[in-house]
């Protein structure tokens, strides 16, 4: 479950946010409130190692970045900003932002997030993250959920998210933005 630390009276700015020193532990920004989440446990650790590594292929041969945990800008005002576990976005994309950001968040959706949906996150906030993503351009969410084993992947359009598929053990799941870039559940959760 998220905590809610600062009182409603005290909204966070985009000016406020850059000018701050780092704030420890994750974080959403939502209506210019600081929602932390829960801390970043072995498992998600290793889930999230898992599909850097699987990543690493297709970033070569495709021109695309894959970070973790990194900021993403939803709106100045009121603030909202989001912290997928784990985004790729084509080099064209990044291009079109103005490259990495030296500092503060992408202020560009990537095409394609990946959420860790473990004990401590609710389905209303993987929703609620969804549709921003979904507001900002992403194309493409895997909703991971280690508990049961399986990978939903989720297509965004600006009027709405569809699911496509549930992956289960044994089975391939695709990437429908970027051609080539498939990942076994087995590899998404080997420990």
């Amino acid at each position: 479950m998220a905590i809610l630390l600062e009182p409603p009276a005290d909204l966070l700015t985009y000016e406020a946010f850059m000018a701050e020193p780092m704030v420890r532990g994750r974080c959403d920004i939502v209506q210019g409130m600081r929602v932390f989440q829960p801390e970043l446990n072995w498992r998600r650790q290793e889930i999230i190692s898992n599909f850097r590594h699987a990543f690493s292929g297709h970033r070569r041969c495709h021109s695309s970045r894959s970070v973790s945990s990194f900021d993403v800008l939803i709106c100045r005002a009121p603030l909202q900003i989001r912290q997928p576990d784990i985004l790729l976005i084509s080099q064209d994309r990044l291009t079109l932002s103005g490259g990495p950001p030296k500092i503060g968040p992408l202020e560009i959706g990537p095409e394609l997030v990946v959420e860790i949906v473990m004990d401590g996150h609710s389905e209303q906030t993987l929703r609620d993250k969804i549709a921003d993503y979904r507001a900002v351009g992403v194309n493409e969410c895997w909703a991971v959920r280690p508990d049961v084993g399986t990978v939903e992947v989720l297509t965004l359009t600006r009027g709405k998210t569809r699911s496509f598929a549930t992956y289960g053990e044994r089975e391939i799941f695709p990437s429908l933005i970027f051609p080539g870039l498939g990942v076994p559940i087995a590899d998404v959760f080997a420990v």
